[in-house]
């Protein structure tokens, strides 16, 4: 090989070198920019959904979503679903529809102390029951929250 096909060799792997130098560094470019962005749309997202803050309200009440959806799992995800039907109702619209049905409380009656309720032969729970065939009585709602944790509750699957 003479002097002039070894430079003309040099200089077209001087140009794939290039070529592919300039490739890497637009994929990796490529790559931290869909990371940057991908991270900033679950960062937007958790500060949609509640994650891990908690919110004030207009009444001075404060709504901890993460303590709420920790409640739900530990006491409800067995037998209810957030926003269809289960074994149990969907638990979101669940405070409103006791306002609707019963009492303003209900919700606080019926989370702590639902064998009461049937006791008292409360219109809506005993409704409950048979719409949901418990009329059983092998299971009820009887779980030791205060009114700050079934609020947590009921604001995370509202």
């Amino acid at each position: 090989m003479n002097e002039n096909e070894t430079h003309k060799l040099i200089g077209k792997l001087s140009g794939a070198v290039v070529f592919l130098g300039v490739v890497v560094i637009g994929l990796v470019i490529t790559i931290l920019v869909l990371f940057a962005f991908q991270t900033q749309e679950e960062e937007k997202e958790e500060e949609l959904l509640g994650c891990g803050v908690v919110y004030p309200d207009p009444h001075g009440r404060t709504h901890d979503f993460v303590n709420g959806e920790r409640l739900f799992n530990q006491n409800c995800a067995s037998c209810h679903f957030v926003n269809k039907d289960m074994t149990g109702p969907a638990i979101k619209g669940a405070r409103e529809r006791g306002w609707e049905n019963s009492y303003e409380n209900w919700i606080y009656d019926f989370i702590r102390k639902e064998d009461s309720l049937v006791q008292i032969e409360d219109a809506y729970t005993l409704k409950l029951r048979e719409d949901w065939n418990w009329s059983d009585n092998s299971w009820s709602h009887n779980f030791p929250l205060t009114h700050s944790e079934i609020d947590d509750l009921m604001d995370y699957a509202y």
